[in-house]
């Protein structure tokens, strides 16, 4: 199961807008043209498309609060005072 898709963008003849005299460009989506989360475009512009791809991605799976690091004599010492 593998995604193969392309982003179809109508060109204005000043290379920006769409206007009037406009040509298809065709970028594809794959790896190589991904901005992920949290990017920052110093310079330049960039257009934006959202995929959403489900729940068992590594960013969703890693979006878990982070659990508490308690040694084993703390965990101990816990038990026994309880």
């Amino acid at each position: 199961d593998r995604f193969v898709g392309n982003l179809t963008v109508l060109v204005g003849a000043d290379g920006q807008s769409a206007s009037g005299d406009e040509t298809e460009r065709v970028e594809p989506l794959t790896v190589d043209n991904t901005l992920w989360a949290n990017t920052v475009v110093c310079g330049g512009h960039a257009t934006g498309l959202v995929i959403y791809t489900g729940t068992e991605t590594r960013v969703a799976m890693n979006a878990d609060p982070p659990k508490s690091k308690v040694g084993k004599v703390d965990m101990e010492i816990n038990t026994l005072a309880k």
